[in-house]
């Protein structure tokens, strides 16, 4: 048995798109795992070290399955960097783009598109929408 999932991803700063390094978890395990991170850092106090600069940040979280217990770590050098990029990961995948790649983790950033017949398209994995022209 696993003893631990882990999600990497990968967020480019000037493009505003987040990619998975690695991801051991479902679509549905991906965004709960990032909201119990999250939750959990509510009241975690101030980090006063400086951010680190960088075009592109990774970040990863791990799960503990024995205990339940959530480990995250980055490159950001200030968890308050970490958190915020966390929170717009959650949002990008709560409020999918069709600019932006698929965060579905199984389509390595590729929409898989289907015609609604309403002059509009879905991504049939993480369900973002197009109009068709």
């Amino acid at each position: 048995m696993t003893e631990s999932l882990h999600l990497i991803i990968e967020y480019d700063v000037a493009k505003d798109q987040f990619h998975y390094v690695e991801c051991e978890f479902s679509w549905q395990g991906v965004q709960e795992v990032v909201e119990t991170h999250l939750r959990n850092q509510i009241g975690a106090g101030v980090d006063e070290r400086p951010p680190a600069e960088r075009e592109k940040y990774r970040l990863a979280l791990q799960l503990d399955v024995a205990d339940d217990c959530i480990k995250a770590g980055s490159d950001c050098n200030n968890w308050g960097l970490r958190e915020g990029i966390f929170a717009e990961f959650l949002h990008q995948l709560n409020h999918p783009s069709a600019d932006k790649p698929c965060l579905h983790p199984a389509r390595q950033g590729r929409h898989e598109w289907y015609t609604t017949g309403e002059g509009h398209s879905l991504c049939r994995a993480c369900g973002a929408t197009k109009e068709e022209p």
